[in-house]
């Protein structure tokens, strides 16, 4: 679904600078020109990982991320940085052509996943998930079941900013006006391992099958399935978890801007 979602989406125009970004969108508005309102929802952001990906794959690289697939615990502080200054830039496009195509004094409004306020990606249940995964796949390396190299050069394009970050990227721009800003908790409920590892297959099974195979993604799953069935923190729900950051924007200048 994420794929078709990705190719097919037809919304951009040929100029569009956010057309090359990759960001998932799950609804959008048709885009003619000077719009009086935009909704985006985004399921993640998956950032310009075009370019992300030379500091976090290359070995003589300070931000190089071998043996590990995203920003996380035990990733380094470079990376953390590579990751974040990406998706300032890539969230800096894409409000400079979504401000091309809104009536001034028209709304945005955008539901992005991100993180609790003060609290760090490393520190939510997610960051461990996907190190679960990470470790799964650098396992199976060890095994001889996928190349090594690969997994090293192999980084999911993905960020999840705070409310904060999210606020100062807005505010650089210049083009709109926060009208409300807030980020969104889920209730709390104990998550079976089936269910979490389920939902990074449905999200991402279709770029890492197409950066491993699909033979090796399966087993991957399949691993992370016994992996995380084990006691373990994974199933703590007193860790924090991703919340839903709601922002409503209003574009700056009057209706004929």
């Amino acid at each position: 679904m994420i794929s078709t979602l990705c190719l097919n989406h037809s919304h951009p125009k040929a100029n569009d600078p956010t057309s090359q970004l990759g960001c998932l969108v799950l609804f959008t508005v048709p885009c003619f020109p000077r719009l009086p309102f935009i909704l985006y929802t985004h399921l993640v952001h998956s950032i310009g990982f075009h370019k992300c990906r030379k500091p976090v794959a290359e070995r003589t690289s300070s931000a190089w991320n071998a043996g590990k697939i995203l920003y996380s615990i035990s990733s380094s502080r470079e990376v953390t940085e590579a990751y974040s200054c990406q998706f300032a830039n890539d969230m800096g496009l894409f409000l400079q052509a979504r401000a091309n195509e809104l009536v001034g004094g028209g709304l945005m409004a955008l539901v992005i996943p991100g993180l609790p306020v003060g609290i760090l990606f490393s520190e939510t249940r997610s960051a461990l998930e996907f190190e679960l995964l990470g470790s799964t796949l650098m396992g199976m390396a060890n095994m001889g079941l996928v190349s090594k190299e690969k997994v090293d050069c192999f980084n999911l394009p993905v960020y999840f900013p705070s409310l904060e970050e999210l606020k100062a990227i807005i505010e650089r721009n210049r083009e709109f006006r926060i009208e409300k800003m807030e980020a969104i908790s889920h209730p709390k409920m104990k998550t079976e391992p089936k269910q979490c590892i389920s939902g990074i297959k449905a999200v991402f099974e279709g770029i890492i099958a197409k950066h491993f195979g699909s033979n090796v993604t399966e087993e991957l799953f399949e691993q992370c399935s016994i992996k995380a069935a084990e006691p373990s923190v994974l199933l703590d729900t007193d860790m924090p978890t991703l919340h839903v950051l709601l922002v409503i924007l209003k574009r700056n200048g009057n209706g004929n801007a």
